[in-house]
């Protein structure tokens, strides 16, 4: 969604995967302003960077202006984070979540988003990896069960050998 708002909609889009990668990265810039700020749907007054977004917006639907406006609400929050400014952070990121939602993007948990997608393969990386570790040990081959594990343990799961 944030690659297709990136640019004019009376304008040919020419896609490619570079563009689709900045696009992911500019949302994912947009998120971690976020990072830290509550929840709350508050109203706040507009701030300058709201009225030059619904400026935009009026004006034929330019999402490259409203975006540009998004952009510099984040970077005031970035420089927000930095310092003891906790009340003018919450309503920044207040104002950046309400322009957001206008264009149907950030309203995901900042946390959530940032942290990265989920492997889906984790779980069957692991089974594979403890039953390759029982073989070893039923080989009596110790060594390779001892990496296995060190490395089921680098990827913080925990193997605890019991007496059977």
């Amino acid at each position: 969604r944030f690659y297709l708002l990136s640019s004019q909609y009376r304008r040919p889009m020419l896609y490619s995967e570079e563009a689709l990668e900045e696009a992911q990265e500019r949302l994912l810039k947009l998120y971690s302003s976020l990072r830290g700020a509550g929840d709350q749907t508050e109203q706040d007054p507009e701030c300058e960077q709201q009225h030059r977004f619904l400026a935009a917006m009026a004006n034929d639907f330019d999402t490259v202006n409203a975006i540009a406006a998004l952009t510099d609400l984040s970077r005031e929050l970035l420089q927000l984070q930095q310092g003891d400014h906790d009340a003018e952070f919450q309503t920044k990121a207040r104002q950046l979540r309400a322009m957001g939602a206008v264009l149907g993007i950030l309203q995901r948990d900042p946390e959530e988003v940032c942290k990265g997608p989920v492997d889906s393969d984790f779980e069957a990386k692991v089974e594979d990896l403890i039953q390759a570790r029982a073989d070893a040990r039923k080989a009596k081959d110790f060594a390779k069960a001892d990496a296995i594990r060190d490395e089921l343990t680098g990827m913080g799961v925990v193997i605890e050998d019991g007496a059977k």
